[in-house]
């Protein structure tokens, strides 16, 4: 995408896309909190996201994704495709995850620590995110 200003926090802020192959995979995203300066819903990087290409999809063919983070944790997960197709539902301490069966094109995967969008903010935390086909 041509992006660069990443406020010196380059481990986390980009790639403002990241790609994530639906073979089980695991990619690290981190998100940041910290100063109420930069906003808590809309804030630089306190939301990620990450492009899912579906493509070759079976007939009820399902996926799940899940965001795995540290304890006390809260991450939530949004699918888009032409605005929102699913959340998830809140799961255990430091988990969540979503199971959809896709069908092709592309999908963009918001996730995001829940209290970074608030004005009590959990803190930078990095949540390990896998996509697979049960």
């Amino acid at each position: 995408s041509g992006e660069s200003n990443s406020a010196g926090r380059s481990d986390k802020v980009l790639p403002i896309y990241t790609e994530l192959p639906l073979d089980g995979t695991v990619i690290r995203l981190c998100t940041i909190a910290g100063s109420l300066a930069f906003g808590t819903r809309n804030k630089l990087s306190n939301r990620r996201f990450i492009r899912l290409n579906v493509f070759g999809a079976e007939p009820n063919q399902r996926t799940v994704i899940t965001a795995t983070g540290p304890a006390g944790s809260d991450p939530e997960l949004i699918l888009h495709k032409v605005g929102i197709v699913q959340s998830s539902l809140n799961e255990t301490n430091g988990f969540e995850s979503l199971r959809r069966i896709f069908t092709e094109g592309d999908y963009v995967l918001e996730v995001y620590e829940y209290t970074n969008t608030t004005n009590e903010p959990f803190g930078d935390v990095c949540f390990d995110i896998r996509a697979s086909i049960e």
